[in-house]
């Protein structure tokens, strides 16, 4: 009986819950978790939920921090290290520095290995440095010339103030003119050389090696116009050297006419970008005509109106290469610093070559001195013009020193000579390769001349009087019974011997269609040419 009360109770109660907000709502009374063993059907702590997935968000913000920081990078070194970001901010840099300093070299290679005289090769090497109104450059020449032993020297050096004073230096004048005579030794005129040298040894001995002052005010004392325009110089040089926004200005110019392009991307090395560069005749003419709308060329024009533009003057064409003439020029730029570091160029034309490079360091401490101990120019004119017209006489008059205008009349003699060698060379062209018969031709006559004589019209009569043509195919020719100072000879079928001048013989018998043209200099010795 009391079994099925209970059943009855099981089944009278209700199926769902009391309410459980309300005043009516019965307490609810926790019911104690008796569970203390181990997992029941697989399920986990709470606990142990929240750690997995906040351990997952933060594996993934983490992920997206690096892979956006990394993009972030790369987008801004793949803008900055962009090649026409690159060549574009070197230029600009450059147009904005306020100082250089800078070492050069240029080169000339001949492609002769001929024993003929001439040069073979060159170098000319440059230190520079200074600012925008002043400048300070050393130089040190080499030349390699045909049939010399050794190379010829020559260092020189020009600084140019804030002021517009300018300074100059030449050395090694003498060892050069020294080797030089040297190695003409075996040639038959090296007594002419010798003698002008004498003649002008004094001056070289003063130049060799001394700084000479060329002021501004003495410039503008012997030209005004050039004096004024010089200081207009000098004025705008000094504000763009201070002025940030007009150096500015022109850079933002370049910037809106770029005229040196890419051709050629050259890689990495030394931690430098390098490009193969070329010149966009379109935009560097742009870039001119912009340049009337600058500061700098506004107060130039205002200071001075001689100074003017004219953008008309420069082509189109870019400095592409033709089929003969090969150019080259390189830019390398700092990969972090985007500043220029070196410039390379390079012409080939018909087996001469010419290389070229400059390393430039800006806005780097560049202060330009006055060299010590120099002199005036103007002492230097002096002595030239007391050599070339000679000493006042007593009643004030300029007596000629002979020397000097001596040397240029010998010059002369040896220029007629060449004229007469050609007329004689274009006379055996129209002739069949004879020459003229013997005879007297008086210069100042050339038009009742035989004909032979309209070779020679260049001739004016002001050294050589007479030109005489004789037979030298027989026996030897002796020179005292011919050439003197005014009197050229010809010899024909004869050759000039120069070997045999001791005895008085300058020319021996030779083919009938080979002549000898002899002359008498005035420093005492004869001067012959072979045809």
């Amino acid at each position: 009986m009391n079994d099925d009360i209970l059943k009855q109770a099981e089944n009278e109660v209700p199926a769902e819950a009391a309410p459980l907000f309300g005043d009516s709502a019965p307490m609810a009374t926790p019911t104690p978790n008796l569970t203390t063993g181990p997992e029941i059907n697989g399920t986990k702590p709470a606990g142990k939920k929240k750690l997995k997935k906040s351990l997952i968000i933060g594996i993934v913000v983490a992920a997206v921090l690096v892979i956006g920081t990394t993009a972030a990078v790369l987008g801004y070194f793949l803008w900055y290290q962009n090649p026409e970001k690159v060549v574009f901010d070197s230029i600009t840099n450059a147009i904005k520095a306020k100082s250089i300093k800078a070492t050069g070299e240029l080169k000339l290679k001949v492609n002769d290995n001929s024993d003929s005289a001439g040069i073979k090769s060159a170098t000319l090497t440059l230190i520079e440095k200074g600012n925008i109104a002043s400048y300070d450059v050393g130089a040190k020449l080499t030349v390699d010339i045909a049939n010399h032993d050794k190379p010829l020297n020559l260092e020189g050096g020009a600084i140019m103030t804030e002021g517009g004073d300018i300074y100059l230096r030449v050395s090694g004048v003498k060892k050069v003119i020294d080797s030089y005579l040297e190695n003409m030794k075996t040639e038959a005129d090296v007594s002419t050389y010798e003698a002008i040298y004498a003649s002008v040894k004094s001056i070289v001995e003063m130049v060799d090696g001394q700084w000479w002052k060329i002021s501004a005010a003495e410039l503008s004392e012997q030209n005004k116009d050039y004096g004024e325009a010089q200081k207009c110089v000098t004025g705008v040089a000094k504000k763009l050297e201070s002025d940030d926004s007009m150096r500015g200005e022109l850079a933002d110019l370049y910037g809106k006419n770029r005229f040196i392009v890419i051709k050629e991307s050259l890689g990495e090395k030394d931690g430098n970008l390098g490009y193969k560069v070329d010149g966009d005749g379109k935009a560097a003419k742009k870039f001119v005509k912009g340049l009337k709308n600058t500061k700098v060329y506004k107060e130039l024009h205002d200071c001075n109106d001689s100074f003017t533009i004219d953008e008309s003057s420069l082509g189109d064409d870019s400095n592409s290469n033709s089929d003969d003439v090969k150019v080259s020029t390189e830019l390398w730029i700092s990969k972090f610093g985007h500043e220029l570091v070196e410039v390379k160029a390079s012409v080939s034309d018909d087996g001469t070559r010419v290389t070229g490079s400059l390393k430039p360091v800006f806005n780097k401490s560049s202060e330009v001195k006055a060299p010590s101990g120099s002199k005036s120019i103007k002492e230097l004119i002096e002595a030239v013009q007391k050599l070339v017209t000679g000493a006042t006489g007593d009643g004030g008059e300029q007596v000629p020193t002979g020397s000097f205008q001596q040397n240029q009349r010998d010059t002369e003699r040896k220029d007629e000579v060449s004229i007469v060698g050609s007329a004689l060379t274009n006379y055996q062209a129209n002739n069949r390769g004879s020459f003229p018969d013997p005879t007297t031709i008086n210069v100042a006559d050339l038009a009742n001349n035989p004909v032979f004589a309209v070779y020679m019209k260049e001739l004016n009569g002001a050294i050589v009087k007479t030109v005489v043509i004789l037979d030298g195919s027989g026996a030897a020719f002796t020179t005292a019974s011919g050439a003197t100072v005014d009197k050229i000879v010809i010899a024909t079928g004869a050759m000039c011997d120069p070997g045999d001048a001791q005895n008085g013989k300058y020319i021996k018998a030779d083919s009938a269609r080979d002549a000898a043209i002899i002359i008498k200099l005035e420093s005492n010795i004869y001067y012959c040419q072979d045809i």
